[in-house]
């Protein structure tokens, strides 16, 4: 299980040891609205960071455009399968 909170903008690189297999794996996926669609009664954010965050909902199944590149260690670098 992963939790993050963030202090400034970032990017989370998720890196899973062998073996992974996505099929045998269980994921949750989300669907992602603008922070403006919904009232957020009692969430404080400042008016000009309101851009910067969002709602999420959890959605079934696994979005179409999902893609997960396997790469193995090999000869001292990282080569895609």
């Amino acid at each position: 299980m992963h939790c993050f909170t963030a202090v400034t903008a970032c990017a989370v690189l998720d890196v899973l040891g062998p073996p992974y297999d996505r099929h045998e794996r269980h994921c949750t996926y989300y669907l992602e609205f603008p922070f403006s669609t919904f009232s957020g009664d009692g969430v404080s954010v400042p008016e000009e960071e309101k851009d910067g965050y969002a709602w999420l909902q959890e959605r079934e199944g696994e979005p179409k455009d999902s893609t997960v590149e396997v790469r193995v260690w090999a000869n001292n670098r990282w080569e895609l399968m």
